[in-house]
């Protein structure tokens, strides 16, 4: 499914800033470019040439003009039927209209409906009432048909709204050779028709490639009808093909880029695209627009992405897909509010496109809105219905209300509508760890996580998923295994390389091997795709584990100095180091201190690397202030977004049942404290051998220590 594969391989590391993660400053164009400040790039007025004038648009957020709902013609371009008798011209017709449509896209007046979306709409669509139920104004139907001295093309264009006739074209004594170069011919009467400007003149390159291709045009038409159908690996296959008969085929190259970039495979996908951009001289500047885009959005580049498709969009206002593309980008730098502004303008846009209702509810769920976002999911299942990311989108919305039953079984409706569809597969096992089915959640990541025929992105999913549920039972050595095993995908896909390696040294400082440890967390900030924050925070917590305070303040340095300019809100640096500094004062018995700087941490927006306020209730503790501790203790531990659960926080709220254990003993709460401590070890059972804190939680569980005891143990 389109959206859940390319919301995911938008941020693979799932906590982790990419290098460009800056609000982008709004710069000053001759072409009057309009880029993101605190809102997306919104429309331009626009003139218009022809019966079609763009009536006075309303100010939008931050005074920005924004385009009315449907102030340019939008018109479906139908596969031409073959009424030849020879079946080896069927794919002429698709290839007919995609050359067409892929032509009037390059008007900035006109809205384009996909040919396979409007192959989605079965034949009533070529019913002139139904099309116009379907939101489209205008339809583009045409044959292949035989002739006295050769083959003929004909089409024909007409409103959907009166059934009147606007033009029509014939073709007459074409050579096979010749079909796809009628597009040409058809795309120009289009363009008369609705009246577009005549200084858009029609590209012709692309009908000129195809024509003199063809059997490499044939695949590339495959690989979008399965890239459509959500079949990446066929897509792939066909791209290739696409590639082998006719190398110079830029458009299949950009093509294959993306497959592979939401495959997962990273390194081939930046290659290709680069090729791509190489070409792109040659290609119309649509197309050439969204190859240098496709570039920087898949190397991560993602401010320099968020310009290209704005610049897109500010020339072809209509281009759903550029639009699409924004609205990710502004999920993966979590600018929520933007993203639901770009969503919700694009369901207004194309309110007849499923994928725009699962974007819209994707960026009302972010945004709180859980009604809101479940409307318009159930409206995208509804349009879409079948649809494994439908019900999976459901699911999603269900778990943020709590309903973590309706969730599983809507990620069970996913897998059961198509059993390849493995976002939900992992999401489900997120809900059974949450629903406390941990040995149901482990088996069915386990699986995942060691198929090969699985595709290596979900592999990797399953496997940090699995990770965080063993680090919670405190099986490191398990945990370690895993990420061992997938180490030759990890390095393929290059962006979780240095989380695996965080995750690793994490383990080793657990089961004794601090220089394995060091050696690791090193690795791990060499390798860093982007921002090296939460590595460092890893080299932070060795230094405390081993007692390395002066070199503490050289890694704070070293964090602080990543920090995003003061104007964004995101304080993840600032935060980072009040953690740290908060947790060397503890480590040096100054509580108040200590108290001071978490407290301090806490108040800053950004990301947490840990259960930060696990260690404000520690610091409490030994403060000797039990009221705040058991109640930043109790806060620490119920806190969670239901919607983003992160496992990898599980192992810190495991622990905190043993903080809480120790508060309630110091209280005088000796049952309480023995209830805690004894959920540890339940947590625990399977615990590696050797663990400190499975000693003192059996202290706690059996005979529970009260006073000044406790506070000396938590020193």
């Amino acid at each position: 499914e389109v959206l859940s594969a390319e919301l995911e391989a938008l941020d693979l590391d799932g906590s982790q800033r990419p290098p460009s993660f800056r609000r982008p400053r709004v710069a000053a164009r001759t072409a009057g470019l309009i880029l993101l400040a605190a809102l997306l790039v919104v429309f331009a007025a626009a003139r218009w040439v022809g019966p079609w004038s763009a009536a006075r648009t309303a100010d939008g957020p931050s005074g920005v003009a924004m385009a009315e709902e449907s102030p340019a013609p939008v018109i479906a371009v139908n596969a031409f039927d073959n009424l030849t008798g020879r079946s080896e011209l069927d794919w002429y017709g698709k290839g007919i209209a995609r050359l067409v449509a892929d032509s009037l896209a390059n008007s900035s007046h006109l809205r384009v409906i996909d040919p396979g979306r409007a192959a989605t709409l079965g034949p009533a669509a070529q019913e002139a009432e139904e099309a116009a139920a379907a939101g489209i104004g205008y339809l583009l139907t045409g044959e292949i048909l035989p002739g006295e001295q050769g083959l003929v093309v004909a089409a024909r264009l007409g409103a959907t709204g009166t059934g009147l006739a606007l033009a029509s074209s014939r073709s007459d004594g074409l050579e096979v050779s010749a079909l796809l170069q009628a597009s040409d011919e058809v795309a120009r009467i289009v363009r008369r028709g609705l009246g577009v400007p005549p200084a858009e003149t029609v590209d012709v390159y692309a009908a000129d490639f195809a024509s003199a291709n063809p059997a490499a045009y044939a695949p590339y038409l495959e690989g979008l009808e399965a890239f459509a159908a959500f079949r990446r690996e066929d897509a792939e296959r066909a791209f290739r093909r696409a590639l082998e008969l006719a190398p110079g085929f830029t458009m299949a190259r950009y093509r294959l880029g993306y497959v592979l970039a939401t495959l997962g495979r990273t390194d081939e996908a930046s290659t290709e695209l680069a090729r791509a951009v190489g070409e792109a001289g040659k290609l119309s500047d649509r197309e050439a627009r969204y190859v240098r885009a496709a570039q920087a959005y898949v190397d991560r580049h993602y401010d320099e992405a968020v310009a290209a498709y704005s610049a897109l969009v500010e020339r072809y206002p209509y281009e759903t897909e550029a639009w699409s593309q924004l609205v990710l980008l502004l999920r993966a730098q979590k600018r929520h509010e933007e993203q639901l502004e770009a969503a919700t303008h694009l369901a207004r846009l194309a309110p007849e496109e499923p994928t725009t209702w699962s974007m819209k509810g994707d960026a009302e769920l972010l945004a709180g809105h859980l009604h809101q976002a479940v409307a318009d999911l159930r409206r995208y299942a509804e349009l879409a219905p079948g649809s494994a990311n439908a019900h999976e989108a459901l699911g999603r919305a269900y778990q943020a209300l709590g309903e973590l039953d309706l969730a599983a079984g809507e990620y069970g409706a996913a897998l059961e509508a198509d059993p390849d569809f493995l976002f939900a597969a992992v999401r489900l096992a997120v809900v059974d760890v949450l629903r406390d089915r941990r040995d149901a959640a482990e088996t069915r990541l386990r699986d995942l996580a060691a198929d090969p025929t699985t595709p290596p992105r979900h592999r990797v999913d399953a496997a940090f998923e699995l990770v965080y549920l063993l680090r919670s039972e405190g099986r490191f050595k398990a945990s370690v295994q895993v990420l061992e095993e997938l180490e030759p995908i990890l390095e393929t896909e290059r962006v979780r390389v240095a989380l695996a390696l965080s995750l690793r040294a994490s383990a080793a400082l657990e089961l004794g091997e601090p220089e394995r440890a060091r050696r690791l967390v090193e690795r791990a900030i060499e390798r860093s795709p982007g921002v090296a924050t939460r590595y460092l925070v890893g080299r932070g917590l060795w230094q405390l584990d081993q007692g390395r305070l002066g070199g503490l303040e050289d890694t704070v340095a070293k964090i602080l100095a990543g920090a995003l300019p003061p104007e964004n809100p995101d304080r993840t640096e600032e935060k980072a180091a009040a953690y740290l500094r908060g947790l060397a004062h503890l480590e040096r018995g100054e509580a108040e201190l200590a108290i001071d700087e978490l407290i301090l941490a806490l108040s800053l927006e950004g990301h947490e690397y840990r259960l930060y306020r696990l260690d404000l209730a520690r610091a409490y503790l030994a403060a000797g202030r039990l009221p705040e501790a058991l109640a930043a203790a109790h806060q620490a531990l119920d806190e969670r977004d239901l919607l983003e659960p992160r496992l990898d926080l599980e192992l810190d709220r495991v622990r905190g049942l043993l903080v809480l254990s120790r508060i309630l003993a110091a209280l005088g709460q000796s049952e309480d404290a023995a209830a805690s401590a004894h959920d540890f070890l339940v947590r625990f059972a399977k615990h590696d051998p050797g663990l400190a804190e499975i000693d003192e939680a059996r202290r706690w569980a059996a005979t529970p220590v009260v006073g000044t005891a406790v506070i000396e143990a938590d020193r």
